[in-house]
């Protein structure tokens, strides 16, 4: 909504100055839903549109020329307005793109025809969030020739289609659209992300995925239970093919959607990684010599192992998916006593959260620059916990 604003005698000036843009397209698919609106759309009068009627009325009782002046432009005219300012952007380096499950129409495409064509020589880092179908229009007639970063996430899929053949069609657009997309990027790619809500197997995506000489950042966020990975190998094989580089890597599960009680979420999480935390723990060559690493945690015996390949190197680490007790955190606090000044970024859940824990990281990791603890219980005033020995 914002970049109508560019639509100044100053659009120009302002426009090649930005470097990161975030578009939220839930934007454009409403200015469609308000041009259909009754004539003398009003509080009181509108649709059953739900959020459109509390937006509108929000508009309609602020008073000002810039809400006046843009109440007046139709869908088409904000979405040319936008695409201007998209033209004068010649420095972007950075776009994030919220498309979800919006419709594609003729006017959305062609905003994103002028969206990847007017970023096609600056940009550095892209990412995307979409339906998996929605994607082959997302990177369509893109070259993208300076691209190094990208962070893709893959929506739900919700439409009339059965799960099965929704699945299937998934399938193919992993391998025949984004694949290649990832592929033909392979040598200059430095960081590369994937997270998914979908319900589609991944294991032949990451099976799929090929060596990236220049990939130094990896990170997965997806549900590891056998409907959605049903093959790990993959994500195994391409760890072990690029441990020579790899520097930063961040492998997170999703929370299942059917779930709500939290103890059992964790417990169906922990379930899922183990066998993947399995096939880790078989190949020495994964996780070496990393600066910072985030995993589940599952158990001191399953998970330091793990961590212990980069306890030379680590600078950051984040374990998720447990809550440490009293007896494990000093254990794994212990990783870095060689090295206690270079650990600079902790993130840790402890089932308690003591005076005697704060006082332990205080001492024996003293250098730290950043510090999140989950807790589940907190018995103590910490105001009152001294820092001096105990």
């Amino acid at each position: 909504m914002l970049l109508t604003s560019f639509c100044s005698t100053r659009s120009h000036v302002i426009a090649v100055h930005v470097r990161k843009l975030c578009i939220r397209a839930w934007f454009v698919d409403y200015l469609f839903k308000r041009d259909a609106l009754p004539k003398g759309f009003g509080p009181g009068k509108a649709p059953d549109l739900g959020f459109l009627n509390t937006f509108s009325r929000v508009l309609t009782k602020r008073r000002g020329p810039f809400v006046e002046r843009r109440s007046q432009c139709s869908s088409t005219q904000i979405l040319d307005k936008m695409n201007t300012a998209i033209r004068g952007m010649s420095q972007l380096i950075e776009l994030q793109f919220e498309w979800r499950d919006l419709p594609l129409t003729k006017d959305t495409r062609v905003f994103l025809t002028e969206t990847r064509s007017a970023f096609d020589k600056t940009l550095r880092k892209l990412t995307l969030q979409a339906q998996i179908l929605k994607f082959k229009e997302l990177l369509l007639i893109t070259n993208f020739a300076c691209l190094q970063e990208l962070d893709f996430h893959f929506d739900y899929q919700t439409s009339d289609l059965t799960t099965s053949k929704s699945n299937s069609q998934e399938q193919t657009q992993l391998l025949e659209t984004i694949l290649p997309f990832i592929n033909h990027r392979r040598t200059i790619l430095r960081s590369l992300a994937i997270s998914s809500s979908s319900t589609v197997d991944l294991s032949d995506f990451f099976v799929a995925l090929p060596t990236m000489p220049c990939l130094q950042q990896f990170g997965v966020n997806i549900n590891f239970d056998l409907q959605h990975f049903s093959d790990f190998s993959g994500l195994i094989r391409f760890l072990k093919a690029n441990s020579h580089h790899l520097l930063h890597v961040h492998l997170s599960a999703v929370t299942p959607i059917t779930v709500y009680d939290r103890k059992l979420i964790l417990q169906q999480k922990q379930a899922a990684w183990a066998p993947v935390n399995k096939g880790l723990l078989a190949e020495p060559s994964c996780l070496t010599g990393l600066y910072s690493l985030e995993l589940p945690f599952i158990s001191l015996d399953d998970t330091l192992p793990l961590v212990r390949r980069s306890s030379d190197t680590l600078a950051s680490l984040c374990l998720t998916d447990h809550f440490l007790t009293p007896q494990e955190a000093p254990v794994v606090i212990g990783l870095f006593d060689s090295r206690p000044f270079e650990v600079r970024h902790v993130h840790l859940g402890v089932d308690v959260l003591q005076g005697s824990f704060i006082r332990l990281l205080a001492n024996r990791l003293p250098n730290l620059s950043s510090l999140v603890l989950v807790y589940r219980q907190c018995p103590c005033d910490l105001d009152d916990v001294s820092l001096r020995g105990s």
